[in-house]
């Protein structure tokens, strides 16, 4: 007969993490032999059910679940499903607690863990994919950042803002960038505001046009977590947590790296654009000089096509990334 499923209490839980042991085992149910194991000082809860289908849930779009089967020394299969539970352990407690219910109600393990993930969704967030358009964007920005470094590593990581909601990626001494890249054969980049390409009085803005294109089986080609490990490599541990803090604003997570396989190599040599009375830019004032009531636009998007303009040279440490068109 099935015995009855007793919730644990926040403090019970809690008891569990501060237990005097290196490994918290609790059975919590007999049919299927379930247990509940934590291990002290970290944030992790682990359900252990004993396998009654070799088949797997599907975990790979949950950023703080985890899943393996295992295979004790007495020959005996287990579930173990893992939940990453940061403050709140009770919220990731519950989730295992409804995955047992379930299991003892005759639900299959790979079918359970998705219905308990849809009771707590706010806990076990999808995982968000950012759009190609996003990780093109970034790559283009980390390269200017990995050049910029190498050249004069403190300008250069004071001056990238990233995702601070300034106007420019980039403010260096002398002069502002805004990192624009594409997959295209032609240089077209999409402007996200009215804002983006408006230069600051008496700074001269740098549009820094970047072509990327898939890499293929070319050794040279990195992936977005390639040039993130380069990155950290490269710098002080003590820029690290500044650096991480930009990227998680971009929408990257270490974890997710396994979403990003693609492997990216220059298309051509990047080029630099002098934003100035001649470039074709939509700002603030060449709106309000033009468009009737123009308190009334809420936003602008816009694509530009740069191909056929001429490139300039632009400072350092940016001035060795570029090529002058002739």
């Amino acid at each position: 007969m099935n015995e009855a499923s007793a919730r644990l209490s926040p403090e019970d839980i809690e008891e569990l993490f501060k237990a005097p042991i290196p490994r918290a085992r609790r059975r919590i149910a007999a049919e299927p032999e379930t247990y509940l194991i934590v291990v002290p000082g970290t944030d992790q809860l682990t359900l252990q059910s004993r396998m009654m289908t070799a088949v797997e849930p599907d975990v790979t779009a949950m950023r703080h679940m985890d899943y393996q089967a295992v295979t004790d020394s007495s020959g005996v299969q287990w579930h173990e499903l893992t939940i990453r539970a940061g403050e709140d352990r009770f919220a990731a407690y519950q989730v295992l607690a409804v995955v047992t219910e379930l299991l003892r109600s005759g639900v299959k393990f790979h079918d359970a863990v998705p219905v308990a993930v849809g009771a707590l969704r706010e806990l076990l967030a999808r995982r968000a994919r950012l759009s190609e358009e996003q990780q093109v964007g970034l790559m283009g920005e980390l390269l200017v950042l990995e050049h910029g470094l190498a050249v004069n590593p403190n300008e250069t990581l004071a001056a990238w803002l990233g995702m601070d909601q300034e106007e420019h990626d980039f403010v260096f001494e002398d002069f502002d960038v805004e990192v624009k890249s594409t997959r295209s054969e032609d240089r077209v980049h999409m402007i996200g505001s009215l804002k983006q390409l408006s230069a600051a009085p008496g700074r001269p803005l740098y549009l820094l046009s970047i072509q990327l294109t898939g890499a293929g089986a070319a050794h040279e080609g990195r992936s977005l977590a390639d040039i993130i490990g380069a990155l950290r490599s490269a710098t002080p541990e003590k820029w690290h947590q500044g650096i991480d803090e930009k990227l998680k604003r971009a929408g990257w997570h270490d974890e997710d790296a396994d979403l990003y396989p693609t492997r990216w190599l220059y298309r051509t040599k990047p080029r630099a654009y002098l934003v100035d009375s001649s470039f074709p830019a939509l700002t603030p004032s060449t709106v309000a000089d033009n468009v009737p009531s123009p308190q009334l636009i809420v936003s602008v998007r816009y694509q530009v096509n740069v191909s056929g303009l001429s490139s300039t040279a632009v400072g350092q440490p940016v001035q060795d990334l570029v090529e002058v068109a002739e």
